[in-house]
């Protein structure tokens, strides 16, 4: 998670493995061991014409890179395996925080605009070997009221992965959008609560006007003897399904 790549697997650069591949280069000398999820098979076997990782990027950082570029989400179980996965982001709400639903004790929309930008361009340049130049621009409506380009180059795929890549960055940039739950309940139906799941939350406190549909990306889980807490951080789903985010704040004036 926080070791850059060792210089026994160099070189940086790898042409025409798939994901399925790099990660097991790259992770064979800690021991691990990964288990992928039958959604995302066939995408963990998908070549990269060219790929490049940073000689100061850490594994963890350069194989998310990666897997975005796929909309696969990595996680790992209580045995220490990588896990490559799908977000279950098309689920119906496992909790609904609305009126007369599930209740909370504290709820808070973070949201840090610095980090986001309104237009994104991706670019990659011709290679020598003959690979086509590309350029691709999406934007954010999340900044609606603001010109904040963003331009980045890409060392990895082809010319027509500059649209996903620059939707990939969009989506990491969603994240700087989030909704933080404290409830005091660890269970629904008599199953706990886990990431990777969905909740509807209605609560104008928070500009949510219309019920809305968040991802469960994290839970922390507290006990004692005077009761039980879970704090629930949650982004939009389009952090990880790959769909066009939609603005949520209808008729509120950001300024």
């Amino acid at each position: 998670e926080d070791c850059e790549i060792p210089t026994s697997l160099y070189p940086l650069q790898s042409d025409g493995l798939s994901l399925r591949e790099i990660t097991q280069k790259l992770i064979k000398p800690f021991g691990l061991k990964m288990v992928i999820d039958s959604s995302v098979s066939s995408k963990m076997n998908e070549v990269y014409e060219k790929t490049t990782a940073s000689a100061t990027q850490s594994i963890k950082d350069y194989i998310t890179q990666l897997a975005a570029q796929k909309n696969i989400i990595i996680s790992h179980d209580a045995k220490g395996n990588i896990i490559f996965t799908k977000a279950q982001t098309s689920k119906s709400p496992m909790l609904r925080f609305i009126n007369g639903g599930v209740p909370f004790t504290k709820m808070d929309l973070i949201f840090n605009g610095q980090a986001m930008h309104s237009d994104i361009t991706v670019i990659k340049q011709a290679s020598i070997d003959g690979g086509n130049a590309g350029e691709s621009t999406v934007k954010n409506p999340f900044v609606p009221f603001v010109f904040r380009p963003k331009v980045v180059i890409q060392n990895s795929g082809d010319d027509n992965d500059t649209e996903q890549a620059a939707k990939n960055i969009r989506a990491a940039e969603l994240k700087n959008l989030s909704l933080k739950i404290v409830t005091d309940t660890w269970q629904v139906d008599g199953k706990m609560i886990k990431p990777n799941n969905i909740v509807g939350v209605l609560n104008p406190t928070c500009y949510l006007y219309k019920e809305t549909n968040w991802f469960v990306e994290t839970i922390d889980f507290e006990g004692n003897e005077k009761g039980y807490i879970a704090t629930l951080t949650c982004v939009l789903p389009e952090v990880y399904n790959g769909k066009e985010p939609q603005y949520i704040f209808k008729g509120i004036n950001l300024h």
